[in-house]
């Protein structure tokens, strides 16, 4: 099979990382570099940090480009933003990329969602490679990203961090707080709120669970920084679904977004 080069960018919330990769592998074709996200993250301002990075992975590169953004994305639009700034809402791949000298006859840029991204690159290369069904992937990052993906299938931008879990009082008599799943559990809430790992993790298995009882896959993949420590919260985990630790790690929305800008429509 013949190598497919294609430029994957991920955006986050404190860097943007970028590289070369062989989509019929899933490896990267050349170095990762990471950047940080500008303080204001403006159009513009973005715009012009994915032109440092392009020109740092990429120079001269005229193929597909595929990024993956932290918000719900729809056609090629971002329709939010909740951890960057309301200013990206209604932004495109190529204003996002208006600062880098594209080749006109390259295919249109792509623009995903980042835990899309990652659920892809797991589901084709990583550690849901090997499940048939549901599986969904949780990234455990800024905020709690998801992607439910059926037999292969993408159901896009499910965006289950938002969803209200209840977090039980003190007390069993008082009534349970409800509470955004990310405010709850996010890897950024266990820096935040300084949690030791089995507080943390008894906090994810609430998240865990409420998914777990809506949508009944047959794994969860967890990634994101914390994926790497699932030995030191795993005991915390009551739940039924087997949990797996990513296998794609920082290069998982990198992979994803250039193998889905891969395999979009012309």
């Amino acid at each position: 099979m013949a190598v497919q080069t294609v430029l994957g960018i991920d955006i986050g919330g404190s860097g943007i990382k970028g590289a070369l990769v062989d989509v019929t592998t899933g490896d990267l074709a050349g170095p990762r570099e990471v950047i940080p996200t500008p303080s204001q993250p403006t159009s513009l301002n973005m715009a012009r940090a994915l032109a440092t990075l392009t020109q740092k992975v990429a120079s001269g590169f005229t193929g597909s480009v595929g990024i993956a953004f932290p918000g719900v994305v729809k056609g090629d639009a971002v329709m939010t933003a909740a951890n960057l700034a309301p200013d990206l809402v209604g932004v495109t791949a190529r204003e996002l990329l208006s600062e880098v000298p594209l080749d006109p006859t390259a295919p249109a840029p792509v623009l995903v969602n980042d835990a899309d991204a990652a659920g892809m690159a797991e589901v084709r290369f990583g550690a849901a490679k090997s499940y048939h069904g549901l599986v969904l992937v949780v990234t455990l990052g800024t905020g709690i990203g998801t992607a439910l993906i059926h037999h292969g299938v993408l159901v896009p931008n499910s965006e289950l961090g938002h969803l209200k879990v209840a977090r039980p009082g003190p007390a069993q008599t008082e009534e349970p707080e409800w509470i955004e799943a990310e405010h709850l559990a996010a890897g950024r809430v266990r820096r935040e709120e300084s949690l030791n790992w089995d507080v943390w993790g008894s906090r994810l298995n609430t998240v865990l669970a409420e998914y777990e009882a809506l949508l009944a896959p047959v794994v969860f993949i967890l990634g994101g920084a914390v994926s790497q420590n699932l030995d030191l919260y795993e005991a915390e985990l009551s739940i039924h679904t087997p949990v797996v630790a990513a296998a794609m790690g920082n290069d998982a929305g990198i992979v994803g977004a250039a193998l889905m800008a891969s395999e979009a429509p012309s």
